[in-house]
């Protein structure tokens, strides 16, 4: 990936109504009981798909609940979609700093 398609990537998650439209979906998913918040449970059932997905190691109890807990801002231990639009950028962040850099 070349710096400038990385730059532009992470200028696009700046975007509140573009993170929105790309967070919808796994919020949708991630939310087992439709009851608009995800819980602890949720959102290591929601990482464990992410880290399938990617090939990566399935993220260990400490982590989701470091994650968890940094996402609820408001402390009532859900997270809102609010909460987990940072998720969101956060996770896509990561992606794209992974990828190697190209000519």
């Amino acid at each position: 990936m070349t710096k400038e398609i990385r730059e532009r990537m992470k200028q696009q998650l700046e975007d509140d109504t573009y993170l929105t439209q790309i967070a919808k979906k796994p919020f949708e998913a991630a939310d087992k009981n439709k009851n608009g918040s995800i819980d602890i449970k949720e959102l290591k059932a929601c990482m464990i798909e992410i880290a399938k997905g990617m090939g990566t190691e399935i993220p260990k109890n400490k982590i989701v609940a470091e994650e968890f807990y940094s996402l609820d801002k408001d402390k009532n231990q859900n997270i809102d979609f609010n909460e987990f639009k940072i998720f969101v950028k956060n996770s896509m962040l990561k992606i794209i700093d992974s990828v190697p850099d190209s000519e």
